[in-house]
């Protein structure tokens, strides 16, 4: 929104071209990848080559961290590091079709897995800082409670000793007023 569109801008940065919610359900996280990859073959329709997805993830100092995902182009490194992985197998895959129709939907399955990590990642994350607020709201309450309790017994304690002062007060009273009445009646005589 409009919040964080100022954020950006006092950041000195580019507001995000598109941003996608987090899906509530499970059942629903197919269709947000399904949208998200829709929109970045739209971008890539227009000619944009270079995409980049931010998300959160569990960890860091404040419960979660920032977490940047290079989608297209397709890291280099990282597909060195795939040819360098020796194949599981005795054989090797087949290419069953056209090379670059099938790389495509390769590229495509390789987005679909990250945007879905992505989102999962993402959702977990918000999970985690909210347990942990609902953790800290829990035991700011029990030392509150605490507090109460403590406060309440200090006052019932400061009534229950005003009332014995007063019972003693008024026995010291009543027991000094008959020494009283024999002195004034042993002076009348």
């Amino acid at each position: 929104g409009s919040r964080t569109d100022a954020s950006w801008a006092a950041a000195g940065g580019e507001p995000p071209a598109h941003l996608q919610e987090a899906p509530a359900t499970v059942d629903a996280l197919a269709g947000a990848v399904d949208s998200v990859l829709t929109r970045l073959d739209q971008w890539r329709a227009e000619g944009v080559s270079h995409l980049v997805l931010f998300h959160q993830r569990m960890g860091g100092p404040e419960g979660s961290a920032p977490v940047e995902v290079r989608l297209l182009p397709i890291d280099p490194d990282w597909l060195a590091g795939l040819r360098a992985h020796r194949w599981p197998s005795r054989r090797l895959p087949v290419c069953a079709g056209p090379v670059g129709e099938v790389t495509s939907n390769l590229v495509r399955q390789v987005l679909f897995a990250r945007v879905f990590a992505a989102i999962l990642q993402s959702r977990a994350a918000e999970h985690a800082e909210r347990l942990t607020a609902m953790q800290a709201a829990e035991r700011s309450i029990g030392d509150k409670i605490d507090e109460l309790r403590k406060t309440h017994q200090l006052l019932r304690q400061q009534v229950i000793t005003a009332e014995l002062l007063d019972i003693i007060g008024g026995y010291e009273a009543a027991s000094q007023r008959p020494e009283e009445e024999e002195g004034e009646s042993e002076a009348r005589a």
